[in-house]
Formats: structure tokens, sequence, C-alpha cells
């Protein structure tokens, strides 16, 4: 029975320090089969433990987090998401299919969405600020795959009251009334996320300010989850049509053939249509599929896109540029005329990076950096002779690589200097072996040419402007978004300085396929999405590149570390030690983030006497 026991305190062995196990609840995947429980305790108190060999053993770290009772889910048709375990069993005992995230408000991760496409969704948060903000995120969240969401507010419960009250109060009725409720609920659409005006306090500290002792350790990943690639999002319009075109053709990753529409459709666009937050941003794009190995079909997704320009009769004004050897190749491109619009076509990233380090082609990255801008001018100083001049050029790159290739050219300057930034970076899993791949007929181009012609021809130097609503929305995630970037480490940082700027230029094609006039907040809320998909490719992809075995051991403390503002060193080394971090590796990392001011050491006398040493995070500005 030891392990259904919590200790607590000071673990001295007396009785009052043991917290008795009173309810577990079992987390299983598709098929059945257990992967973790939660544990309530008598004083509420909440760990986890992971199935592993036929018994439940404390600790889930690197197991996979899934919704509660996920088989119920995905047969049901309606699903109800509520705060809570407890909650959950209250509505099964109703005869009510419902599920939960693992781990409490403020928790769900955007993993979780894929079980709840073609589904009618009921999104009910407590009845409390933390609750309601809860509901709001998993409501916002599913949007991304799901049009049926609707986001219930419980009348006549208590503050911080729950669905449990709820059926309390309704005794025998409770079922007829609850569905009645939720029948009454309008859908929640993109429009309502600006609507909703919660402020979010659940990371708060309480009075002292540290955590010393934390209660969720076995919850800690030191990378966040990834985030899906939102489908439901992304594939719509002109982008639905080109994915029924080409998804049949190849086994490609859906995410690379979205990647091939985006940069088709801005290059039909070009400067045609443009945003101006201050700088003026554009519809071209640098994109960078990054796989692991052959079998993702890389090439072919890089094909489509010329294959477009050919059936869109844009071959005349588009030209393709295989491969980039110098600058000057580049602006012989862009010098055609004013206007010209260039595809650079690059079948292996690792390629430009190797040209870039010859003697004489070191200037190709800081133009690309310029030229991403789409300036309204540009020189090129060719060495005594006449300066080549570019005027509104306007150019895409598209290029593909495995990254185990790349991650070992892929210095400094390419990352902290801002080049790497600029690119969308797309990973995906291969879908489903094709035998025959047959490529698509010149008729069956017809749907997608015809609308991309008619969006194009819409558009002559159209500047978009905002809504209230999508002024409103932006505001709020753009300090959301800087906010949190000032916790992540210079490397993350880098990464992803330029997610705003793709966002917007995301939103300004998915506005134009629509024949908007300005950018609307739906348009927003779907390149959103998309943007927080991108920036966890990139994190997940480059975050550790170039890193010594060190370097990586002063990420892991300081991640672990900031989450918890102060930690002992005794629980903290327990943490480490699960990443391959000895005690020795760790008093140098310690000794070096303090060196830098990252860091600071202390010691707290507890009521024996003894002294316990701790750790806490410096916040950045804070001059300790």
């Amino acid at each position: 029975m030891s392990d259904l026991f919590i200790e607590n305190g000071n673990g001295n062995g007396h009785d009052k320090n043991y917290d008795p196990v009173v309810d577990t609840y079992t987390y299983h995947d598709e098929n059945g089969n257990p992967l973790f429980r939660v544990c309530r305790t008598a004083l509420k108190d909440f760990k986890a433990q992971r199935y592993e060999s036929g018994a439940f053993i404390w600790g889930v770290k690197g197991v996979r987090r899934v919704p509660y009772k996920l088989p119920a889910v995905i047969k049901s048709k309606t699903v109800i998401i509520v705060e809570g375990e407890k909650d959950v069993e209250t509505l099964r005992k109703l005869g009510l299919v419902a599920t939960t995230n693992p781990f409490g408000a403020g928790k769900w991760d955007d993993s979780y969405n894929q079980f709840f496409k073609d589904k009618h969704v009921a999104v009910i948060g407590d009845n409390d600020e933390a609750g309601r903000l809860h509901a709001l995120k998993i409501a916002t969240s599913l949007l991304s795959v799901e049009e049926q969401v609707r986001l219930v507010k419980l009348p006549d419960v208590p503050e911080q009251g729950d669905v449990t009250d709820y059926v309390a109060k309704h005794a025998n009725r409770a079922k007829e009334e609850l569905i009645a409720l939720i029948k009454a609920t309008k859908l929640f659409t993109a429009e309502d996320v600006a609507g909703e005006q919660i402020t979010d306090n659940s990371s708060q500290q309480n009075d002292l300010g540290v955590n010393c002792y934390p209660a969720d350790e076995e919850n800690e990943p030191v990378k966040d989850a990834p985030v899906c690639f939102p489908e439901k999002d992304a594939w719509q319009g002109a982008f639905s049509i080109w994915r029924d075109i080409v998804c049949p053709a190849t086994e490609s990753p859906e995410e690379y053939l979205w990647l091939s529409c985006l940069e088709t459709i801005g290059l039909a666009l070009g400067r045609s249509v443009v945003i101006r937050n201050p700088r003026s941003l554009y519809p071209n794009f640098y994109g960078l599929m990054a796989g692991q190995t052959g079998d993702d079909r890389k090439s072919t997704a890089l094909d489509f896109s010329q294959e477009a320009l050919f059936h869109l009769g844009l071959t005349d004004s588009v030209h393709v540029l295989h491969g980039i050897q110098s600058s000057e190749a580049i602006f012989d491109s862009l010098g055609r005329c004013e206007g010209a619009k260039t595809l650079a076509h690059l079948d292996e990233l690792r390629s430009l990076l190797g040209v870039t380090r010859r003697t004489g082609a070191g200037d190709i990255i800081p133009r690309l950096g310029s030229l991403y801008y789409c300036p309204a001018h540009e020189s090129l100083d060719r060495h005594g002779e006449e300066s080549t001049i570019i005027t509104k050029p306007f150019l895409s790159l598209i290029t593909a690589t495995p990254l185990e290739y790349v991650q070992d050219l892929l210095g400094e300057r390419e990352i902290n200097g801002g080049f790497l930034n600029r690119f969308l970076t797309i990973t995906g899993k291969p879908r489903s072996w094709k035998a025959i791949a047959c490529p698509p007929e010149a008729h069956q181009w017809e749907p997608f040419t015809t609308a991309v012609k008619d969006i194009a021809s819409h558009y002559n130097d159209h500047r978009f402007t905002w809504t209230d609503e999508s002024k409103a929305l932006w505001g709020e995630f753009y300090v959301g978004w800087k906010t949190a970037r000032q916790d992540w480490s210079a490397r993350e940082q880098q990464l992803t300085a330029r997610i705003d700027e793709h966002i917007l230029k995301i939103a300004l094609v998915y506005s134009a396929i629509k024949k908007e006039s300005e950018l609307t907040c739906g348009s927003l809320v779907t390149a959103i999405s998309i943007g927080k998909w991108l920036q966890s490719v990139a994190l997940d992809a480059f975050s550790e590149v170039g890193h010594t075995a060190f370097s990586k051991a002063e990420n892991v403390v300081l991640r672990i570390v900031r989450k918890h503002k102060r930690i002992y060193r005794r629980y903290l080394q327990q943490r480490v030690y699960k990443f391959g971090i000895d005690g020795d590796v760790l008093n140098r990392v310690i000794q070096s983030l303090v060196k830098n001011g990252q860091l600071i050491e202390g010691k707290e006398t507890m009521g024996s006497g003894h002294q316990r040493p701790w750790v806490e995070y410096v916040l950045p500005g804070d001059n300790r």
C-alpha cells in the first residue's frame, strides 16, 4: 500500500507527514491501454504515477499526455470538456461523454485538438477567473480543428463553483437542464476570441513568491510539447483546392504541400497587397522543408510550386532561379524590370550555406536578409563595373534539407545574425505510401488556377488596414507573446524573433484569398494558430544546434529553476539527474550561471537550525 501514500512536510517519519490517496483517475491511450494516473489525496494534493511493467510507479516524466477517458471521446460525436477529473466522473454518471486535460487549469495542450475533429464540443470551465480563462483558451485552441464548439457558462453556481455544483443543484433534472443549456449556447467563433476580456492570473506567485517544494515535478518537461499543424485553419479556400489536387499525387507531408501553396499564392499576389506595422510586409516567403530522410519527398513538394506557376501562366513574370551561386545572380534575376518577381528554388539549403563560405560569396546572406523585406530600391556594387540597381523587387525562396545535414553547417552568423528566423521552418511526417503516384493533369489544376487568378486580379497596390476587432486581438496576442519571450534563452529569442512578421504576412494571404479589404479577425486567428505551430517547429529543430554538452546542461537547469523561481539544490539535483547531469556538472553549471547573473544562490535556515541551500532564477533586467 506504500504507493497510495504521499510524503509531505519535512519527511521525518511522523504519521502526520503521510497523506493517503482517496481517489485515482487513470488515463488511457486510444486502445484503452493505461498510460498514467492522477492521485488525489485527502489534503487535496495531486501527484501522478506512470504505468510500467504492469504496475503504477511514481513519476510521469516522458509519458505521453492525453485527454481523460480518451477511448470514449474517440467513439462519441458529442463531448463535454470540463475542468478536472471529478467533474468528468459527475457527468459520466449522467450518461454523458466528458473529458478533461491532465494537471489542471492552464495545462491544455494543442496536441489534444486532434481527438475532437468532426465532433460537437461543449467547453465548461469553473466559475472563477482561472476557470473562465482556461475554458476560453481551450475553445480558441479547438477552432483550429473544429467549428462546432460552444463555450458554455454555468448559471446559478457560486464563485469557484463547477459543473458538479450545477448537477447537485438541479438534482434529477440536471442532465436535461445541462443539455438544454448547451444547445442554447451559440457556436464559438473567431470573433468571440477578441470579445472575451479575461486577465490571466494563473501564473501569480504565492505571498512568498517562491516554490522551493515543487508540487508537480513529474509534470515538468524541459521542452514544451510540440504544437500540431492546424490543418483545419490552414486548409481553407484556395489552399483546400490545392490540397485536393496535389495530395493524391505524392507521399509528401501535408505541411510541405501547404508551404508550396503559400509560396505560390504569395508570388501570384506579389506587391499588389501590403500591410504596414510599421515596416511594409508583402506576401513573399522564405520556406524551409526540414525533413529527416529522403522518404518525405521534399523535392516533390518543392516542384509543385514551379508547376503551379506554369499553369497560372506566370512563367514570364516570375523567374525561377535554380540555386544561388552569387549575389550577382540574384540581382540579375530581379533586375529584369521594375517590380520583377523571382522564386529562388534550392534543392538543398546546405548547398547555399556551403557557397556562402566561399571567398567572395560572403555577402549572399546579408543580401537575402535585405531582400526579404522587398525594399523599394537596392543596389549592388560590381567592383569597378556599373552598379546594378533593382526597383521594387519581390523575392521568395523555397528550399529543403535533412535536418541532420544542415545542423552542422549552421553557425552563429546564420542563427544569431537573423538569417534563419526569416524562414518558415516546416517539418512533417510522410503520409501513406503510394507505389504508383500520378502527377496532376493540366485540367486538374484549373480550379486552383481559376481561383488564384481571380484573387490576384482583385488587388492593385492595396494596403490592408485593421478592423477594430483584429486590432484588439493582435494587441492582446502581441503583448502576451512578447511578455512570454522575456524568460526565454537568447537562442530561443533569436530563432523566433520574426514570428510576429510571419503571422501578419500569412494573415495577409488568408484575407486576400477571401477578397477582403481589411485584415479581419478570422484571418488573424488562422495566422496566429499557424504562427504558434511555426514557432514550435523552429524551437524544436534548432534551439540546441551548435550547443556543447555543457551549454545544453545550462539550458536544462535554467528551464527548471525558471519554472519554480526558487528551488532547493537537493530537489534540483534530483531533477537534472534524469537528464544525465551529475552532481559535479551541476555544481559547475550553477557556478557558471551565477557568474553570468542568471541565477543567485542562498541558504534558508530551517526550524531545526539546519541550513538548506537554494538557487533562484534572476529575471532579465534584475541587477541584483
